[in-house]
């Protein structure tokens, strides 16, 4: 008697586990409940050292193929800040597989000295917006710094979505004392 009662208790809270994730798995609350996990989104930084750019406003550019990829590096040559063009960089962008990644491109224009930098460090998707947080680094009063003009920017690519995307800015004061 008091196994089959156990019995019992074991297929009732077993069916009560099972039938909410069968009616889930069959209608489109399922399907919202796993939509982040079907749209997986990437961010891989590009690496920019040894490019120097002078004379770039604050902007950013959104390159989806490689029509607007000719347009940004004729961008980065007409603002490159030495002789030759940035041949490792235009090589790098030139292997980016615009069916599966876009270009993100962020400039923080004019900077009075060295010690900017910025840092894409989260993605958020919504159903028609895709929105990159960026922190715009600048030093603090007791960084040591190289006293000269500095354009700093950020190359990024990030998975295709198909939808807009924003870049949405956040400025940090490094702390160095």
């Amino acid at each position: 008697m008091v196994k089959s009662r156990y019995k019992t208790i074991s297929l009732l809270i077993l069916s009560l586990l099972i039938i909410p994730v069968l009616v889930l798995n069959s209608g489109e609350i399922f399907y919202k409940l796993n939509l982040s996990r079907q749209k997986q989104i990437s961010i891989e930084t590009i690496d920019t050292k040894g490019v120097l750019l002078k004379d770039i406003e604050k902007q950013v550019f959104i390159v989806r193929n490689k029509s607007e990829l000719q347009s940004f590096i004729t961008v980065l040559n007409q603002h490159n800040a030495v002789s030759e063009p940035p041949n490792d960089l235009i090589k790098r962008l030139s292997k980016i597989n615009f069916s599966r990644s876009t270009l993100v491109g962020v400039f923080a224009g004019r900077k009075p000295s060295g010690g900017y930098h910025l840092n894409p460090i989260q993605l958020r998707e919504t159903d028609n917006k895709v929105t990159v947080n960026v922190q715009e680094i600048s030093p603090g009063k007791k960084c040591m710094l190289l006293f000269s003009i500095s354009y700093p920017f950020s190359l990024f690519q990030i998975s295709t979505t198909g939808v807009e995307i924003e870049v949405v800015t956040q400025e940090i004061m490094k702390d160095c004392g």
